[in-house]
């Protein structure tokens, strides 16, 4: 479409909410106390032949109906554009506040909040109208690959060893738990596809979601060619099936039970592995967003370099396979 037929502009409105609002995103609400990122309605509006569209994301986990119908008709008012033209999405971010009530949880919106939002979406649709100049849309196509993820079905008829874990330890995560050897062969051939795509080794280690791994699983990674497994509580070399006993500390942040527990937990832990030859530290992107949990990985890390070499869990495997092997020279 060439530039005398179209017409853009953007525009956008700060809807970051007050310090002290809950919330929302993980399983229990979490009072905010600060702003690294501010919340955004980032709205763009195009017109072509008379005719205009404007389409808007907001950076909020969602919104009522009736807020957005609000939001439309006030920037409909003002901006003349037809209110069926107006689109309004969510991001779903899980690190802004309570939009919906009884949707997770009951009493934690906040009214004043949320009349607010109304007119700054309205703001950024209407800086987006007065923003408008001509330009030149083009199309571009691109493969994504859709789907994969760690969601396991819950099962009708599952013993409490397997709902606790699977439900109470990784809350639904872990599809590995008990996939069959060709589901497994199935979902590890299309992370293969992508590691590939993206120029990335692969068919070194394999770390399955939350550890949990089945015989099915180990089948499948061995056909494959993988040499090694993690495990929560050691690595195994597949070809030879050499285990290394070595306790992960890892750490549990979407609750503030879980944190305060994984801080207890990991000190006992690193303590308890000072004479174990290999130390595993697993750590998150979002632990670091704990202080906390944070400050504890930097000591347990700083701690064991002090009598330690850093390597890869892949490293680690090898110098096993080879004392196997050195042992079993001996023996012989």
């Amino acid at each position: 479409m060439s530039a005398s037929d179209l017409s853009v502009g953007f525009g956008q409105a700060d809807i970051t909410p007050p310090d002290g609002l809950l919330m929302c995103g993980g399983l229990e609400p979490r009072k905010n106390v600060g702003t690294t990122d501010p919340l955004l309605a980032k709205a763009m509006v195009a017109i072509s032949n008379g005719r205009s569209i404007a389409i808007v994301g907001v950076d909020l986990i969602g919104l009522p109906r009736e807020i957005v119908d609000l939001a439309i008709a006030e920037a409909a008012k003002r901006t003349r554009i037809d209110p069926q033209a107006i689109i309004v999405s969510c991001s779903h971010t899980h690190s802004g506040p309570y939009t919906l009530e009884g949707l997770y949880s009951f009493g934690v919106t906040d009214i004043g909040y949320l009349r607010t939002l109304p007119g700054l979406i309205a703001d950024a649709i209407e800086q987006a109208t007065r923003a408008c100049q001509p330009a030149t849309m083009h199309i571009g196509r691109s493969l994504v690959y859709h789907g994969l993820h760690h969601r396991r079905p819950r099962k009708a008829a599952e013993g409490w060893r397997a709902r606790l874990t699977t439900r109470f330890y990784t809350a639904d995560e872990g599809e590995f738990y008990d996939a069959s050897e060709k589901q497994a062969d199935t979902w590890i051939a299309e992370g293969e596809r992508i590691f590939e795509a993206a120029g990335l080794p692969v068919r070194n280690g394999f770390v399955p979601p939350a550890w949990l791994c089945n015989e099915g699983t180990l089948a499948a990674l061995n056909k494959r060619g993988y040499q090694h497994v993690a495990f929560l509580r050691g690595l195994m070399d597949l070809p030879t099936e050499t285990r290394i006993t070595s306790p992960a500390c890892v750490w549990s942040v979407r609750a503030a039970w879980r944190r305060a527990t994984s801080l207890g937990w990991n000190a006992c832990l690193a303590a308890a592995q000072r004479s174990n030859p290999v130390l595993r530290v697993d750590a998150h992107p979002v632990d670091f967003d704990f202080p906390a949990i944070a400050r504890q990985i930097g000591r347990i890390v700083k701690d064991a370099l002090q009598r330690r070499k850093a390597v890869t869990s892949f490293e680690a495997v090898r110098v096993a396979r080879k004392c196997a092997k050195d042992a079993q020279g001996t023996l012989g």
